[in-house]
């Protein structure tokens, strides 16, 4: 079976990276739709593809992980609502604040914030929030507002009850009050187009999908992004996107764990607004920042180390002045100067300042000079995570936790990725596995 012209469709059409679901995903995928539509060729079935929006909407659903849930990523709704309150009490009778969730897939995310805003007595009259998705079934199935249990999982009791109504075991209906909140509408995050038109957004939540994107797409999301955004405007991005690292016009402003984002050049108007402390230009998010998550997270242990129990990142260190902008000979001939503390020190700055080669360079010194720790392999993950070579990052994980099967860092990020590649029972293990490392490590 040749899948390169299904490669080529949804690198194409849909701004996929098949790199990034896993080199069985797609082979596995498309011969189970081919087996099911009766086609015996890649060729046939791209065919299809280009013509059928229905299929490719299926084939999209079966690659990547598209369940969310209400109040995913916790206390980020309210802050957002108590940020939208602010903008509008500033602003005159038809300005209203204007918020973008793309993509939404079935409603989860746009609806939490207008529920969060229902909370603080915000009229609807004072925002309006679009909701684009480029899969219509998604589409319909938010505008129809019914939802199961496990949609739940971060909601409380008490919210549910106050804006939902049971049709029958594990069936619940959202207020018809709510559903009026959003506007939903079909588009193509990854088009040229998108939006084309469309007056600025104060917020624009684009969470969990830059992860699947090839390059090219990413730029794309991002120039629609820009495009989109008020001058002052606030980014929501995923746990695994680091918009930073990715276009130095933005910066990671606002609490950790809510993966807020705005223009550099207006960080400290935004900040004012915000009431919060402007960041500094240089400390826009490294890669151990950006690729983190809302879970909580205990100081990371090596397996040849007592538990540490202050801060769980080493102490910066200084490398020889030359290593910095150095060729990659002098900056492995100082690695190797240095000693295993400062080298460990010095791979996580690297890293940090986007510099993957240099601390790449560092953790192979450290497994050739020192004994191998989780700290190192778990560093490892998250260079090679950056760098997209999945498979790679989910082995360096594994042997981080073979050395220390407690190790929360490592437990959090192969938790993640088994996420993204639709592993739903075993991200569920690890997750259990971090929850009981996190309570030991709190006694």
């Amino acid at each position: 079976m040749t899948l390169q012209p299904v490669i080529e469709i949804l690198r194409e059409k849909l701004g996929l990276d098949p790199d990034s679901l896993g080199l069985k995903t797609v082979p596995q995928i498309v011969a189970g739709r081919q087996q099911v539509l009766g086609l015996t060729s890649g060729k046939d079935y791209a065919a299809l593809l280009r013509r059928s929006t229905e299929e490719c909407e299926i084939l999209l659903d079966s690659l990547v992980v598209s369940e969310t849930w209400f109040f995913r990523g916790g206390e980020l709704f309210p802050y957002l609502a108590e940020r939208i309150r602010k903008l509008a009490s500033s602003r005159s009778k038809g300005q209203p604040v204007r918020v973008l969730s793309a993509p939404c897939s079935t409603g989860e995310e746009p609806y939490s914030l207008v529920m969060a805003l229902d909370e603080l007595g915000i009229p609807q009259s004072s925002y309006q929030i679009e909701a684009c998705d480029i899969n219509e079934r998604h589409l319909a199935r938010a505008r129809r507002a019914h939802y199961g249990e496990l949609a739940f999982r971060q909601t409380t009791a008490e919210r549910r009850a106050r804006y939902f109504r049971t049709t029958g075991p594990g069936q619940w209906e959202l207020d018809p009050q709510v559903r009026a909140g959003v506007r939903f509408r079909q588009a193509n995050l990854v088009s040229p187009d998108f939006l084309q038109g469309d007056a600025p957004y104060d917020i624009v939540l684009c969470r969990n999908v830059m992860i699947y994107l090839h390059d090219a797409a990413r730029h794309q999301v991002i120039a629609a992004i820009d495009r989109l955004l008020a001058p002052a405007g606030l980014i929501g991005m995923g746990p695994a996107e680091p918009l930073g690292a990715l276009d130095r016009r933005f910066m990671c402003l606002g609490p950790d764990g809510y993966f807020l984002y705005c223009r550099s050049a207006a960080a400290a108007a935004v900040s004012k607004e915000l009431g919060i402390t402007a960041p500094h230009q240089a400390a826009s998010p490294g890669i151990l920042e950006s690729i983190a998550t809302s879970v909580p997270v205990m100081p990371p242990r090596s397996a040849t180390s007592s538990p540490r129990h202050d801060n769980p990142r080493p102490p910066r260190t200084r490398l020889p002045a030359r290593a910095k902008g150095s060729t990659s000979s002098s900056v492995s001939e100082d690695l190797r100067a240095t000693g295993p503390e400062d080298l460990c020190s010095a791979a996580r700055r690297f890293a940090d300042q986007g510099a993957l080669e240099a601390a790449w360079e560092a953790c192979q010194s450290l497994l050739t000079t020192a004994e191998p720790t989780a700290d190192v392999y778990a560093l490892m993950g998250l260079i090679q995570q950056a760098r997209h070579e999945i498979i790679e990052s989910k082995r360096s994980f594994e042997k981080a936790l073979y050395l220390d099967p407690q190790h929360s860092e490592a437990l959090l990020h192969l938790m993640l990725l088994c996420e993204q590649q639709g592993a739903h029972d075993q991200a569920r293990v690890l997750r259990q596995r971090l929850e009981r490392a996190g309570s030991r490590g709190a006694k």
